[in-house]
């Protein structure tokens, strides 16, 4: 019972979570606020393991430059983030998509979780009901025997 409640808790909480990041996500940004989450899911060309935003290279200058004008003539998230990987390919992404192959790259390790934590449930449960062997009284026996003198 306790683990049930333990469950519906942990489903509870990562719900709060989500509701909690979409409502942060959907609120109006301005374009520099827009500019600013763009260039940190986008890779620099130039540079290893940094965003756009964080890098200083002359590239990653021009791309947020492209990034405000683009968000400037109205286009989505989508169509700057594909103009991109156009130019530079899927590489420049640095959160893969999610929709279409990005749902398993997604989706793979919470399923792994849960089964993972469902199987090890599962492996205590059977564990914990698991009768108790009692020793019998020949065994007892034979292992007073074995004290007296192990070399028989």
């Amino acid at each position: 019972m306790k683990l049930r409640t333990a469950a519906w808790g942990i489903i509870a909480a990562a719900f709060i979570v989500i509701a909690t990041t979409v409502a942060i996500r959907s609120g109006d940004e301005t374009t520099s606020q827009r500019t600013q989450r763009l260039g940190r899911e986008l890779a620099c060309p130039v540079c290893t393991g940094e965003s756009v935003g964080a890098s200083n290279s002359s590239e990653a200058r021009a791309m947020r430059k492209i990034i405000q004008q683009s968000i400037k003539d109205g286009e989505s998230d989508g169509e700057i983030k594909a103009r991109f990987v156009a130019a530079y390919g899927e590489r420049v992404l640095l959160e893969p998509d999610r929709g279409g192959l990005g749902v398993l790259v997604w989706g793979l390790p919470i399923i792994g979780i849960t089964v993972g934590a469902g199987g090890l449930y599962l492996v205590l449960r059977r564990w914990s009901r698991a009768p108790r062997l009692v020793a019998s009284d020949a065994d007892e026996r034979l292992v007073e025997k074995l004290r007296e003198d192990p070399r028989s």
